[in-house]
């Protein structure tokens, strides 16, 4: 194409037409009307790579960080699927539509509801480039926003991870952090390992847990946890937890680093808590 051009990514389609810093003044051009056509445009993003020939015989996954707002993907002129979304990751299994040691082709269409803004604000919930009166109403953010990845790995993987955190008494002593694991692929043979340590604070306590792999749903006991607080409460701690799902030999065939903060969140009423004591 005669009008395309090299972008990064991450990125959106406004800030990469009209780079700019957001804080200069006068503001940069995507936050002004001469930027209003962009919102109301399709824009295709297009990479040719090579995948290693050690893939082969590999199960092979395109993951997406995120995309903003609809997004169609497309590898080698084949459509593999659409999302919706702007802030939440999610993958595609692409080892049929792959060719290892070969050249390929991925192509991502991106566009974004744009008369929402104000006449159908209920039905959408959407970003913009910043606070509503801070640009025009009809630019409204898209693009590849997050990283984009081609991932190598076994059939059984980890499909979902999530974690919840609770407070076992008062006085804040006793926390528990619990973890929801589901898999794809075949899992017989497999073990999850769990490592909970420290992550901005210095401790030698870390703790462990393991079990059978397939879904499940593990708890980590912690004694004296540091908590996560706001900055005007106290510390924002945080731990590290490290998800491993191993084969039969002990092997890791997938995993997740997240960084987890202890906290409990409580509303009483028209009184909010966070692990036990009233912000407002």
């Amino acid at each position: 194409l005669s009008d395309a051009r090299t972008v990064s990514v991450p990125g959106s389609v406004h800030t990469e037409w009209y780079p700019g810093d957001r804080f200069a003044s006068p503001p940069p051009r995507y936050f002004t009307h001469e930027a209003d056509w962009i919102s109301y445009k399709d824009w295709w993003y297009r990479r040719a790579f090579r995948v290693p020939k050690s893939f082969a015989g590999k199960k092979l996954r395109l993951q997406f960080d995120a995309t903003d707002y609809y997004a169609d993907t497309y590898l080698n002129g084949k459509l593999i699927g659409h999302h919706e979304g702007y802030i939440d990751p999610y993958e595609y299994d692409v080892t049929a539509y792959l060719k290892p040691g070969s050249e390929n082709e991925l192509k991502v269409r991106v566009w974004t509801p744009v008369s929402y803004y104000w006449r159908h604000r209920p039905y959408y919930v959407k970003g913009s480039y910043g606070a509503v009166d801070q640009k025009p109403d009809d630019i409204t953010a898209e693009g590849l926003t997050r990283s984009v990845r081609l991932v190598a790995s076994e059939d059984a993987t980890i499909r979902d991870v999530a974690i919840d955190t609770r407070l076992l008494d008062e006085s804040g002593s006793r926390a528990e952090v619990a973890v929801d694991l589901e898999t794809a692929g075949e899992t017989e043979g497999t073990r999850w390992e769990l490592t909970l340590s420290p992550r901005s604070f210095q401790s030698a306590s870390a703790y462990r847990v393991s079990a059978p792999g397939g879904a499940a749903h593990l708890t980590i006991a912690v004694d004296h946890p540091h908590l996560w607080w706001t900055w005007d409460h106290g510390t924002p701690d945080l731990y590290t937890l490290d998800i491993r799902l191993l084969d039969a030999r002990g092997l890791a065939v997938d995993g997740r680093s997240l960084a987890v903060g202890i906290r409990e969140i409580e509303k009483k009423g028209w009184e909010f808590y966070l692990s036990r004591k009233r912000m407002f």
